[in-house]
């Protein structure tokens, strides 16, 4: 049996239905009832069936960060895709993402190597590579750099990735992947998700910056996830999911175009990012709101990246969805739900 982590999260809630839709005997962890909800929602962007093959899962309630529960989930499992994790950019929540994305894989890699699990694919991020001199592109060789000004959640995320490597040299069979920034229908009103973008940019919203990073579809994500998993020849090694390096004017853009918007997106300058945060400052005296806009998020919507997918082109054997097609049913989706 299968067991997935974070099932009601974005990714994991797309990567049940790919499973399921496989006839895979599913167990899948949920913390509250409404999350699951969520999951019926994403299985009905793909099917008319979506209840039936919603009910084929098993559920598992189940806190990452409670051994009981999680030992008695892991029972009868023989792969895990690890997929839970918490997704903030604010330092205020340092010590919330080292319990959830660092103690609690720690917590289901010494589990699994317990009972014995045959096979974990970890899902971690992009943001764990830092950029190489003299190279264009960042590719799986490009190591983490401990003088570089990480955000919290890359930061969570690598020590996430050391727990999972620890597993591999106790003998745990281990898939890591690292996505880009992952797009796709649903969870539109979840500031930590890609498809809050595309839901602020059919209510009107038209700003973008420079920065320039890589994308995938969730579709693809999922995809490359089983593919990569099932793969026996593939034993403790990472893979980075991307599909095309992007500005964030041109996603922008392209969303604006496909809900037929004729404006173009106003690009922010660093500068200006710089006053809005300072603005955001003075505010937070005043009110209880959190700031968002820190240094170190400004350098991550700012900053160039372009990424290398060569080695995951090399081993799965399917076509990545074109971004504009992805844009295309992501915009269709947001008119089904808002219109």
């Amino acid at each position: 049996m299968i067991l997935v982590t974070g099932a009601t999260g974005f990714i994991g809630s797309h990567l049940l239905y790919h499973l399921v839709k496989k006839n895979k005997n599913v167990r899948a962890t949920y913390r509250s009832e409404t999350k699951r909800e969520y999951v019926k929602t994403i299985f009905s962007y793909y099917s008319k069936d979506s209840a039936s093959l919603f009910n084929q899962i098993e559920w598992a309630k189940c806190d990452i960060n409670d051994i009981t529960e999680l030992e008695e989930t892991l029972s009868k499992i023989s792969t895990v895709y690890h997929c839970a994790a918490l997704v903030s950019f604010k330092n205020s929540d340092f010590n919330t993402l080292r319990k959830i994305n660092i103690e609690g894989t720690a917590n289901l890699i010494n589990l699994c190597i317990y009972k014995g699990i045959k096979r974990i694919c970890h899902v971690s991020s992009i943001a764990t590579f830092d950029k190489q001199l003299n190279k264009t592109l960042i590719d799986e060789n490009c190591e983490w750099n401990n003088d570089s000004n990480h955000n919290v959640y890359a930061i969570s995320k690598h020590g996430a990735e050391l727990e999972v490597w620890r597993g591999a040299q106790e003998g745990l069979s281990t898939v890591i992947v690292n996505p880009g920034v992952v797009i796709g229908s649903g969870f539109w009103k979840n500031k930590n998700c890609a498809s809050h973008l595309f839901y602020k940019i059919s209510k009107g919203f038209k700003y973008s910056t420079e920065g320039i990073t890589g994308y995938i579809d969730i579709e693809d994500v999922c995809k490359s996830m089983i593919q990569l998993t099932e793969n026996q020849f593939i034993k403790n090694e990472q893979f980075i999911l991307v599909n095309e390096n992007l500005s964030s004017k041109d996603l922008v853009n392209k969303t604006l175009n496909t809900l037929n918007n004729k404006k173009k997106s106003r690009v922010l300058k660093p500068y200006e990012l710089k006053i809005l945060s300072f603005i955001e400052g003075v505010l937070k005296i005043f009110t209880p709101t959190k700031k968002q806009l820190s240094k170190r998020v400004i350098k991550t919507l700012t900053n160039k990246s372009y990424y290398d997918n060569s080695k995951l082109m090399k081993t799965i054997n399917f076509e990545l969805k074109n971004i504009d097609l992805s844009i295309e049913e992501i915009a269709k989706n947001i008119k089904k739900d808002y219109h």
